[in-house]
Order: structure tokens, then C-alpha cells, then sequence
């Protein structure tokens, strides 16, 4: 506005000397003017203004050094309410809420997408630790002395195709692939400051994890509700893989991860 008003001001001026203004106006270099014409003098008069350029937004807000020391703050806190908090075998009270979303895939690096879905279920999860607390307080408890009856894990969907192929694509042992990776996407998480248990952390790639999953396995079998047969299936020539019906557009025939015709 005070270029525009100073621009009316000087425009019936020089036209070299109002360029030259205006640009020095522009690039800072000048303090700015402003122009007030009085309606019962019908005179102009120019007066400098005590405006002033505002520094970057780097220089008033330093996140980088506030997620520091919050992030710090929050690590004492929790690490203080581990250990005041009953042992695993206490019963948990109240209502129990289980937030789990979709383990990633270790075959790189966590991207925006990632973001969005743990940042939902983080949210999620704090909001019932919230109402937890609140409740504790109301029936006159401690809050550092009552289990969590909230869960909210994280793990890793690292026994696939997905991180397979994408180590044989870097030329890479899928196994340290795998690790390397689950130690960077978990370090982003935690830069993001999520409310993880990672008490509770699953990879599913080790056997502490799918020995169950084999158990359950065998245990459908036996049901006969795992059976071996003959059909039709969706064969992806890029993940050498079976896919299902929802995975694959009915229309085109077209998986809509990888954009590759399925040969069915």
C-alpha cells in the first residue's frame, strides 16, 4: 500500500526519478514513504514512516531447537512414567483401546504418505490417553500410578515381496536392506515425535514373530480351512506374484501400485 500511495505521489514527478524510487523502495534499500493528501488544503505532504522490513521466519522461530527441547522433556517424562508405572501383570482397567495402523513396508524410506496415516493414528491414540487421564483424575487416582490401557504399536511388514524385490533391484542382501532400513523409518518416526510403544515393536521377519503366524497356519490346515487347488489367479509379472480381485482393476486389468498389465 505505501509503494502504491508513495507511486500516486511522485508519478506527475520525473518518470526516471519515480522508477527510481519505487525500485529502491522495493529492494528495501530506502525507508518506505507514504503519501496523505488533505482534503481541506487540497496539499500534499511526504513524511518517512517507522515501518520497518520484517526479519525471516528462521530467525523467530527456531523449531529445530524448540522440538529439542520438548523432545527431551517428553523422552524424561515417559522414561519416569515407565518407571513408576505398575508391572506388565497388573491388570489394566477401564477401557481398553487398541490403535493400530498398517505396519510399514522396510523397502526404503518413510515419505508423506507415511506421515498422514501415523500422524491419524497418533492422534487417535493421544486423544484416548487424554481421556484416560481425565477419567483417572476424576475418580481421584494418580495418574503415574494406574497402567495405560491404551496401545498403540509399531512394526515393521518386513517378511514380503515389497522389500525383497527392492533389495534385489538395489543389488543388496535383502536381510541388511531390511534392517538398514527399519533403523532410518523408525529415527524419521521418531523425529516426527510420535506416541509409539516401541515396547511393543514387531518385524515381522523374525522368528519371534512368525513362528505364530506358522502355528496359525497349521492350525488352518488342519481345520481344513487352508487347502491346496487349482484356479484362475492374477499374475503379477513384476512382483512375480498372485495378487487378489481387489488389487486389481476389473476394467483394465491393471494393478494401480505398479501401472503393469496382469496376465490372468
Amino acid at each position: 500500500m505505501a509503494q502504491q500511495l508513495l507511486y500516486a505521489a511522485i508519478s506527475r514527478r520525473s518518470p526516471i526519478i519515480t522508477r527510481s524510487i519505487v525500485s529502491a523502495v522495493r529492494s528495501r534499500s530506502i525507508p518506505i514513504l507514504e503519501h496523505r493528501a488533505s482534503c481541506t488544503t487540497r496539499t500534499t505532504r511526504y513524511f518517512t514512516s517507522t515501518t520497518t522490513v520484517q526479519p525471516p521466519i528462521q530467525s523467530l522461530y527456531d523449531h529445530e531447537q524448540v522440538e529439542r527441547k520438548w523432545k527431551a522433556r517428553w523422552a524424561a517424562e515417559t522414561a519416569a512414567s515407565a518407571s513408576a508405572a505398575p508391572p506388565p501383570s497388573t491388570p489394566r482397567t477401564g477401557e481398553k483401546n487398541y490403535v493400530l495402523s498398517m505396519f510399514p513396508y522396510p523397502s526404503g524410506k518413510l515419505h508423506m504418505g507415511h506421515v498422514r496415516v501415523y500422524t491419524i493414528s497418533d492422534t487417535i491414540a493421544r486423544m484416548q490417553r487424554m481421556r484416560e487421564a481425565q477419567r483417572t483424575i476424576d475418580h481421584g487416582a494418580s495418574t503415574t500410578t494406574t497402567s495405560s490401557s491404551v496401545l498403540h504399536p509399531m512394526g515393521w511388514d518386513a517378511f514380503g515381496l515389497p522389500a525383497e524385490n527392492a533389495a534385489v533391484a538395489h543389488k543388496v542382501d535383502p536381510a541388511s536392506w531390511t534392517r538398514d532400513n527399519i533403523a532410518t523409518m523408525k529415527q524419521q518416526l521418531l523425529m516426527l515425535s510420535t506416541s509409539f510403544d516401541w515396547n511393543a515393536e514387531l518385524t515381522t521377519c523374525q522368528p519371534e514373530y512368525y513362528k505364530w503366524t506358522q502355528w496359525l497356519f497349521l492350525r488352518l490346515l488342519q481345520a481344513g480351512f487352508a487347502y491346496r487347488n487349482t484356479a484362475l489367479v492374477n499374475w503379477d509379472p513384476v512382483d512375480k506374484t498372485v495378487l487378489a480381485n481387489e488389487q486389481v482393476s476389473q476394467s483394465t486389468s491393471i494393478i494401480w501400485q505398479i501401472n503393469q498389465s496382469i496376465n490372468t
